[in-house]
């Protein structure tokens, strides 16, 4: 979400968050200004971001949406039952 503000300058940012498939699913969409360009996609804070999911064993997609800004979207393994 600093991302969002900072380099995108998004006024509304929407995070939601469900359960589905054995996965959690985080969802982050701004209206800011975009990736404004691939240059931005390959960027040293968006491969951190996408590094960090890995260790985690998630999968990670950013991407500019159709209506304008960024749309992120991470794929957790989700805890079992006894949170692991």
């Amino acid at each position: 979400m600093t991302n969002s503000v900072k380099h995108g300058r998004a006024r509304r940012i929407v995070v939601s968050a469900r359960r589905e498939d054995g996965r959690t699913l985080v969802r982050v969409r701004d209206d800011g200004q975009g990736l404004r360009g691939a240059s931005r996609a390959d960027g040293l804070g968006l491969r951190v971001m996408k590094a960090r999911a890995r260790s985690l064993g998630a999968s990670l997609r950013v991407a500019d949406h159709p209506d304008g800004g960024v749309l992120v979207e991470c794929a957790l393994p989700a805890p079992d039952r006894e949170g692991r």
